[in-house]
């Protein structure tokens, strides 16, 4: 009987051992899962509370000066990829006065952009060879004028471009003379003696002639422009009347035709000299005024003064009731060899 008391006994303290490390495993568990779980309930509030106010200190930084000094500088190489070359001088001054700090980085920013910039000119220039080398005059002379106002009172740098363009100007000249003749009727004689007379539409005044706009010859032929020689004695000084030109010693050829004014009535007798400095180089056949338009073509190489007179051989007889003239139409300089075009090479 005392056996099984004391069986029970121990059961009963065995139980309540059981019992009591149970009890401490499960209180040592649940504290932990309780901390996780308030951590995520922590942590969710502070997604919906927004973003701290230590991480809106950290992003604040990306508006700060070196990122818009940044955009400054972007700014200016949008005008140089666009070529806007007067929109970034007026730029990049600005940018000089309003941001003094940024004057290392503009120091090498000018220095590429200058390169770039020379780069244009050197595009539009070789595009304006283009044009007068297809006798696009006008267009030349407008591409290289846009450089000069690009150029001026811009970049200093570059102003060398400006005598480049001057030296191309002169030589497009050269090269549109050598192309195309000179009109002598589109031009003032440089020096002229008595009785020698010029008329075109806008020049009335000045001929024998006032009753009529063009010159016209025995045939009924009229030109509307021309030079008028009249055919009559040696003025005061012993001369003969005469016109002359200058080339310049830069034409070899001269053509033109001389026809008998209609007033010319009388059957004179006369002929044609031309000269290049003083030598003679020219003398028509003998022709009366009923003489049809007669054509001329010379070789003047290394003449430049270049005169032309009209000499009435029958001296003897009296002279006639209107003197008589021969004019002279369709007169120019040429060049008998067209010269290659040199293109500009940077």
């Amino acid at each position: 009987m005392r056996n099984r008391r004391f069986v029970g006994f121990i059961a009963v303290v065995l139980a309540a051992l059981l019992l009591a490390g149970c009890g401490t495993e499960e209180a040592e568990r649940f504290p932990e899962e309780e901390t996780e779980a308030v951590a995520e309930k922590d942590s969710e509030r502070e997604e919906d509370a927004g973003p701290k106010e230590e991480d809106v200190q950290r992003k604040e930084p990306e508006f700060d000066g070196e990122s818009e000094n940044s955009e400054v500088l972007e700014e200016l190489d949008r005008y140089m990829e666009e070529k806007d070359i007067t929109g970034l001088f007026d730029a990049f001054q600005e940018c000089l006065e309003e941001h003094p700090e940024l004057s290392d980085e503009l120091k090498e920013r000018k220095t590429k952009y200058l390169g770039q910039i020379s780069a244009v000119y050197d595009e539009m220039i070789a595009e304006a060879d283009g044009m007068m080398a297809a006798s696009n005059w006008e267009g030349a002379t407008e591409k290289l004028n846009e450089i000069v106002l690009l150029q001026n009172e811009k970049f200093s740098e570059l102003d060398s471009y400006l005598e480049i363009v001057s030296g191309r100007q002169v030589y497009y000249g050269e090269y549109r003379r050598m192309q195309e003749p000179l009109d002598l009727l589109d031009i003032t004689p440089f020096d002229s003696g008595d009785g020698c007379f010029y008329r075109d539409d806008s020049d009335r005044e000045n001929s024998n002639y006032n009753n009529y706009f063009f010159y016209i010859d025995r045939y009924g032929n009229t030109y509307k422009k021309y030079y008028e020689l009249q055919v009559g004695k040696t003025n005061e000084k012993g001369e003969i009347p005469y016109v002359i030109f200058d080339s310049e010693q830069k034409y070899d050829i001269f053509r033109a035709k001389y026809v008998s004014h209609d007033e010319m009535k009388e059957d004179k007798v006369f002929h044609i000299e031309v000269y290049g400095d003083d030598t003679l180089l020219y003398t028509s056949e003998s022709f009366t005024s009923y003489q049809e338009p007669m054509e001329i073509e010379l070789d003047i190489t290394g003449y430049r003064m270049i005169k032309f007179v009209a000499v009435r051989e029958d001296h003897n007889l009296p002279l006639a009731e209107k003197i008589p003239s021969v004019g002279l139409v369709e007169a120019g300089f040429y060049h008998s060899v067209m010269p290659g075009f040199e293109y500009y090479t940077p």
